[in-house]
């Protein structure tokens, strides 16, 4: 199985290189390490991201707890033999199933709903 990497710290958005400079000193000073930070970030890129999160939250409402660990478990690389094992279902069962998660989410593909879930922060 895969192992998802962890994020190591906060990412931090600013425009100006001295405001970035403070912001990675001061957080230094309190021992918190920032994982990225994005000095060419536009408010149009940070509004279109939201909106991205709000959908994906919005799209994601309704799955059930049995879809939400299928979705994680293709985040984490399994295929859906290897997750038919895990769950103790055929592998068409599963096919059937993340199928249909897909259609509920609106995402056409296996990684389209990874994307879903990581905006939504289900994963």
């Amino acid at each position: 199985m895969t192992r998802l990497a962890k994020r190591q710290g906060p990412v931090f958005v600013a425009a100006n290189p001295a405001t970035v400079e403070l912001a990675r000193d001061y957080l230094k000073s309190i021992g918190v390490g920032l994982t990225s930070i994005s000095i060419s970030t536009t408010a149009l890129q940070i509004f279109v991201r939201t909106a991205a999160i709000d959908e994906a939250r919005t799209r994601t409402g309704h799955i059930t707890e049995s879809s939400l660990l299928q979705l994680r478990m293709i985040a984490a690389g399994m295929t859906n033999a290897e997750i038919g094992r895990q769950l103790g279902m055929s592998e068409n069962t599963i096919k059937a199933s993340l199928k249909a998660l897909f259609r509920t989410i609106g995402a056409r593909d296996r990684a389209h709903a990874v994307l879903i879930g990581c905006r939504a922060g289900l994963i």
